[in-house]
């Protein structure tokens, strides 16, 4: 029976690799840094910013070496149509949480018992062999050679919108801890396509870019678009997309300087913004840091059904999230969860920084078979709230014009011109 059970499980990883040339494996780990305005980060096409660890810039602002976040990474939850999928005559309702191979603090990480990530994975049809780098808009030669020297823009084949750019596809065709029994305590067999028995995970394709502008309005952006497609035929009436965020206020690259215990997060309800800072506002532990301590902010700025954001789950310290349970997962991602720290009193008020990280998502959406839909969001940096929160909405302004910047001010207006006064003094203004 040993014997056996090790032939299924070669048979199960090897089966994909023969029969699609759509691939995704580790094989295609590919990372690169978007530099191309003052936000600075590493990332990997596995679905991760601020990483490879032993890498920087990491989620930095302003200077390589002032990181403010470890590790953030996705994660799609999917609930597949209520059925008996175990035979036993019981309706079950199963709901799988797709992560990424984040390397952080946690209890189990999201393999199998063997070791092989049971998450998102990057695609080769995205990946130059011939490359170490994710595909980047300054560099042709890090583009896939099957795009014929032709960037793969995202509103027109070959036109680049931002002043930096980077795409890459990953798909959960390793996740298998639900496509056979042998693989999950429920005794689970789950198809995510009727027309091809060989499509697994619950048939997901995200391709992802990351867009920078250097101008004044979006210096401080980091802009994010995922497009999710169910390419099985199974179709979903709820799904979440959502991130896991490392706060590391202070990091820089692979060395320890144990900046990460004094952080806050705080959800900002109104704002629709979620803000991390370090208290009191001092990394002089890490001797490479230079000048003030600012705050980073996240959000969406476009999303199906409702752009706010659905969930957000505060957890301490970092290590204190189960990466294999699906249950606990959706749980955190549960539409309407708002779990805010001890150290935040009234949402407003800080009393002290902590070891402690944060989930948010979308609200739930459907996606059905053949289906794509798009999520946006926005990591940006500030000294102050107000400013993140007005940077946002130029964010939200830009990415409903199609990141055309001549369009801007077509889309601006003030607003309740006669409340404004003539000033005849003299003022600072900023």
């Amino acid at each position: 029976m040993k014997n056996l059970t090790i032939q299924m499980l070669l048979c199960i990883t090897l089966f994909p690799a023969i029969l699609f040339s759509q691939q995704s494996s580790m094989l295609y780990y590919r990372s690169a840094v978007m530099d191309g305005n003052n936000v600075k980060t590493v990332f990997g096409n596995w679905g991760v910013i601020a990483q490879p660890i032993d890498t920087k810039p990491r989620g930095a602002w302003r200077y390589p070496a002032n990181g403010y976040f470890g590790d953030e990474s996705i994660m799609i939850g999917v609930e597949f149509p209520i059925k008996d999928y175990n035979n036993d005559g019981i309706l079950d309702t199963l709901r799988s949480v797709i992560t990424c191979p984040v390397a952080r603090p946690a209890k189990n990480p999201d393999s199998s018992p063997q070791g092989d990530h049971w998450t998102f994975l990057p695609l080769n049809t995205t990946v130059n062999e011939n490359s170490t780098s994710v595909p980047i808009s300054n560099d042709p030669s890090s583009w896939p050679l099957s795009w014929n020297g032709q960037w793969k823009g995202m509103n027109a084949e070959g036109k680049i919108d931002a002043d930096l750019e980077s795409y890459f596809e990953m798909n959960d065709q390793n996740d298998l801890r639900y496509n056979f029994s042998a693989n999950n305590e429920f005794g689970y067999a789950v198809h995510p396509d009727s027309t091809n028995s060989n499509r697994n995970g619950a048939g997901l394709r995200v391709a992802v870019r990351y867009l920078q502008f250097n101008d004044p309005l979006f210096k401080d952006l980091l802009f994010r678009v995922y497009d999710i497609t169910n390419e099985g035929t199974t179709n979903y009436s709820k799904l979440f997309f959502g991130y896991l965020v490392g706060t590391y206020i202070g990091v820089t690259g692979a060395t320890d300087f144990r900046e990460y215990d004094d952080d806050y997060s705080i959800f900002y309800k109104k704002e629709n913004l979620i803000l991390a800072g370090d208290y009191p506002q001092d990394n002089s532990r890490n001797p490479f840091w230079r000048g003030s301590v600012g705050k980073v902010g996240f959000t969406f700025i476009d999303a199906p059904n409702r752009n706010e954001i659905g969930s957000y789950n505060y957890f301490a310290p970092a290590g204190n999230i189960d990466l294999r349970n699906d249950k606990t997962l959706w749980k955190m991602f549960s539409e309407g969860t708002n779990s805010t720290p001890a150290s935040i009193v009234n949402d407003t008020t800080v009393l002290h920084g902590e070891d402690g990280d944060f989930t948010f998502g979308s609200h739930y959406f459907p996606l059905n078979g053949g289906e794509t839909k798009r999520i946006a969001s926005v990591i940006v940096f500030d000294s102050l709230k107000d400013n993140l929160v007005i940077k946002t909405k130029f964010a939200q302004v830009l990415y409903r014009n199609n990141f055309d910047r001549s369009k801007i001010g077509a889309s601006l207006s003030l607003k309740n011109l006669n409340s404004f006064k003539k000033i005849s003094e003299t003022f600072t203004v900023q």
